[in-house]
């Protein structure tokens, strides 16, 4: 059972308690936070190590009309940070340039050895890598001897040694003193971007590097960077230009998705936009999303919106028949665990979002695999909370059995050769027993304050609003309301995967209805659903505009019993 705990602060009003609790405490703080301005929230690029060589190199090739890729990541901060640098090549005429996004399936991560010298053998004398690079010693030495100079960007941790490229932009460089540490991906390119316009080489116009911040914004939100600082200023003057995009793209895809563009928020960019672009590397392939953000043609964006939305279904299917293909095969063995499945016909980028959710119906660490286009075997690791997967990953065999592995406590990946399939599961069992386990705490769930059903309203939801965008280190207000009476239950969604509960308490003289999205009663086995019980919730209290007006909507968190019990 989840512990409920209040954050205890001591401000007059609401807003000061939730400033206060965000560790905003001076006036000038205050001032920052609610009233964050691109202009005077963010930083002089140049600030940035390397920033002035990357900006004279790139002059320079385009002086001398030499051949640059653009060599992007192909996920929802790696494509939109591509696009930005791929804007700023069409906005200065720059024809000799190419935006490449690698396959998630038959192509390494970062860069490859093999792409280096496909580019070299088109003449590539720049590659200029977004959100990916840092870690890829090798390849910038191969990239050197090919006589390719690459610009590395990135914001990833850097490694002891750092590649020996021609520029390495990299603001968590020991050696770089930027302010600001947490900048995405694209947030990083877009430095660049916003360096090259300043420099007085190039005619972009007064404001192009404003207008880009509708791509950077996206991969802001997506990539779970703090929305604190020059990122807040970041997403919340990118929101502005979302709102009013022409970009015919980002037009198609809020048609497509039902989004009202002119009242686009961060949730609609968390769980509608990014999830969309990032399906488009894991059921095909991730320059289908650079071309929808990219393109001019209204006709194509369209066509890519459609398509990247049956993807989406395409995609809940392969992890439903995933779940039910482990749950037929795989859970008779209810002694082991940990629980170790694959299979050749399953799609490697729906692994880790299956095991996710096999972790939470098995409460056991969970490592799923696939065969890919050669034949190894390629996988992908959630922990239930027990214990380190890298770890587990480490005493299964490490480097003398795994032909790569990676990741961090929660999560992971591996690839291995076809021959050793079955040796996997008992490997795996053996290595749970020695690997490192996680201190085991009860999961705390912090709440801003507790209200009454009556106090649950537009009110007080105007009185925090000015603290948006929401995210990490950011979070929305969460509030309590306890004792409430059920009156009714609805299960929602094509797989009745979301849950709304209605209440006989009143807000506004309406029955409070709280929706809960991917949540259903099977996650609270020992409450009472039945009309008439009492229930507490924590919630947030949003502004939807899901059925195409201004609604308050309450989004449950948790549910538990008003006796204290789940």
């Amino acid at each position: 059972m989840k512990q409920w705990v209040h954050r205890d602060s001591h401000g007059a009003t609401l807003l000061d308690k939730l400033l206060e609790s965000r560790g905003v405490k001076s006036e000038s703080e205050r001032e920052q936070f609610l009233h964050p301005d691109f202009g005077h929230d963010t930083h002089d690029p140049l600030l940035m190590k390397d920033m002035d060589l990357a900006v004279a190199r790139i002059a320079g090739a385009v002086k001398r009309n030499e051949r640059i890729v653009v060599f992007g990541d192909y996920d929802a901060d790696g494509i939109p940070g591509a696009a930005v640098l791929h804007s700023f090549f069409e906005k200065i005429a720059y024809e000799n340039f190419e935006t490449y996004i690698p396959d998630r399936y038959s192509e390494k991560y970062s860069l490859a050895e093999e792409s280096l010298r496909a580019f070299a053998s088109r003449g590539t004398r720049v590659v200029i890598s977004v959100d990916c690079g840092i870690t890829d010693v090798y390849e910038a030495t191969v990239a050197r001897e090919l006589g390719i100079d690459l610009i590395i960007t990135d914001h990833h941790l850097t490694p002891d040694v750092l590649p020996a490229a021609y520029a390495v932009i990299n603001n968590k460089r020991a050696d770089d003193t930027y302010p600001f540490k947490y900048l995405c991906g694209a947030g990083t390119a877009f430095k660049l971007v916003q360096a090259l316009c300043r420099s007085g080489k190039f005619v972009v116009g007064k404001e192009f590097e404003r207008e880009v911040l509708d791509l950077v914004a996206i991969a802001t939100v997506c990539d779970m960077v703090p929305l604190v600082g020059e990122n807040r200023a970041i997403v919340s003057e990118g929101l502005k230009f979302l709102r009013t995009s022409e970009r015919v793209g980002i037009k198609a895809l809020c048609k497509k998705l039902n989004i009202k563009q002119e009242f686009m928020s961060e949730d609609d960019i968390g769980y509608l936009i990014g999830p969309r672009i990032n399906i488009s590397s894991r059921m095909a392939h991730g320059s289908d999303a650079l071309h929808l953000l990219t393109t001019h043609d209204a006709l194509l964006a369209n066509t890519i919106a459609s398509q990247l939305q049956a993807r989406n279904k395409e995609r809940r299917e392969n992890v439903e028949v995933i779940m039910s293909h482990v749950q037929e095969r795989w859970m008779s063995h209810e002694s082991r665990s940990v629980l170790v499945a694959g299979h050749e016909s399953w799609r490697m980028g729906v692994l880790g979002l299956t095991a996710s959710r096999l972790v939470e119906n098995h409460a056991r660490p969970v490592f799923l695999w696939t065969r890919n286009h050669l034949g190894e075997i390629k996988g992908s690791a959630r922990s239930d909370g027990t214990v380190s997967v890298v770890d587990m990953l480490k005493h299964a065999g490490g480097d003398d059995f795994f032909k790569n592995f990676g990741g961090h406590e929660m999560a992971g990946g591996f690839s291995l050769d076809s021959t050793r399939e079955n040796e996997l599961p008992d490997r795996l069992e053996r290595a749970y027993e020695k690997a490192e386990k996680l201190k085991s705490e009860q999961e705390k769930i912090y709440y801003d304050a507790e209200l009454v059903a009556s106090e649950a309203n537009w009110q007080t939801y105007k009185s925090f609003e000015a603290l948006a965008p929401f995210g990490k280190e950011n979070p929305k207000p969460t509030f309590l309301l306890t004792n409430l009476e059920l009156e009714s239950v609805k299960e929602m969604g094509e797989s009745a995967n979301h849950i709304e509960l209605t209440f006989k308490d009143k807000v506004g003289g309406k029955p409070l209805k709280a929706m809960g999205f991917f949540m259903t009663k099977k996650d609270y086995p020992n409450l009472d659903f039945a009309p008439g019980t009492r229930l507490d919730i924590l919630f947030n209290l949003e502004k939807s505009y899901m059925r195409g007006f201004a609604e308050l909507r309450f989004r449950l968190i948790d549910i538990r019993s008003s006796t204290g019990l789940e």
